[in-house]
């Protein structure tokens, strides 16, 4: 990450995020309003979903005014952890809401499904696939910007509604032009239908968001083949003093990437303060040349001839 985009990473990112609120707030009024004139679940639910997406916006926008705080007497390793924790909170909230949504569209199609006004949902589908598509292009926009994860993941949720919008699109066409044919006894059946293939489609979503940041929220290590770059570029730094080995250990925690590098020293070393530290200097520029994905690199490296040090 460049020197400008790190000083132009909150601007941009609570630009895109108080775009997000506002469209929230916008497809919430219109979704529920429209979901309760048409008697259609699958647009009630695309309002209830806004709702969700309106608050936890709203709560993103503000964790990402405290991940770029520096550390304080409080938070002594800073804010950046809140960001995967707010994302697991964020997929378990899409989750809890697309099950909801699941049973009560099964409930419906098994008691018979329900007629709905279909011009007037096509009307709502088309704004609702149009704004959800506008909007989740602009905010994916500025998140890619400066690699935001809490932009592109809100952007994301916003592209896929567009697509849920589109095939709830599709589905209210058919019906409208099987009216008046043999197949007419069947369009009760197509909202609670729709609701159910729209989160059979859509849970996979929170889920994969829910993995990827329940990982860092468990300080769990980076992938291998992340480790196996970082450890090949260490051990490329450390030619020309006396070790035995070392040993690292990583996790990626929001934007930050956390290193402990422990070189175990031969005791015949002799290397000074001064020695060291610019070993510490070679270790974090080949770190730097790693791309670890964060804006980020907390590297701590300590050097030490007894093992128990390290392991105990």
């Amino acid at each position: 990450m460049s020197a400008i985009a790190q000083q132009d990473i909150e601007k941009f990112e609570q630009r895109a995020l108080k775009f997000s609120i506002w469209g929230a707030l916008l497809f919430t009024v219109i979704g529920i309003s429209y979901g309760l004139y048409t008697h259609s679940q699958s647009i009630l639910f695309d309002g209830v979903y806004s709702c969700i997406s309106l608050v936890m916006s709203a709560v993103t926008l503000w964790v990402s005014k405290l991940v770029v705080r520096p550390d304080d007497k409080h938070f002594q390793f800073g804010y950046t952890h809140l960001e995967p924790l707010l994302n697991v909170i964020k997929a378990m909230i899409i989750a809890a809401t697309c099950i909801y949504a699941f049973t009560e569209g099964l409930a419906s199609f098994l008691s018979g499904g329900r007629n709905i006004d279909l011009s007037a949902a096509i009307i709502y589908a088309c704004i609702s696939t149009v704004g959800c598509l506008g909007f989740g292009g602009t905010i994916y926009y500025y998140g890619n910007k400066v690699n935001s994860k809490l932009a592109k993941v809100d952007a994301i949720d916003w592209l896929f509604d567009g697509l849920l919008s589109a095939g709830i699109l599709l589905g209210f066409v058919c019906a409208y032009y099987l009216q008046d044919s043999q197949w007419s006894e069947y369009i009760p059946y197509l909202d609670p239908l729709l609701v159910i293939v729209l989160v059979t489609l859509f849970i996979p979503i929170p889920l994969r968001i829910f993995r990827d940041n329940i990982r860092e929220v468990l300080w769990l290590a980076p992938s291998a083949s992340l480790q196996a770059k970082i450890g090949e570029s260490i051990e490329a730094s450390l030619v020309g003093i006396d070790y035995q080995r070392f040993h690292l250990r990583m996790a990626k925690i929001g934007r930050e990437f956390n290193l402990s590098v422990y070189v175990i020293m031969d005791k015949n070393e002799s290397a000074n303060t001064q020695q060291l530290d610019q070993i510490r200097s070679r270790i974090s520029d080949s770190v730097d040349r790693v791309n670890t994905d964060s804006h980020s690199v907390w590297l701590e490296v300590m050097f030490t001839a007894d093992e128990r040090w390290v392991f105990d």
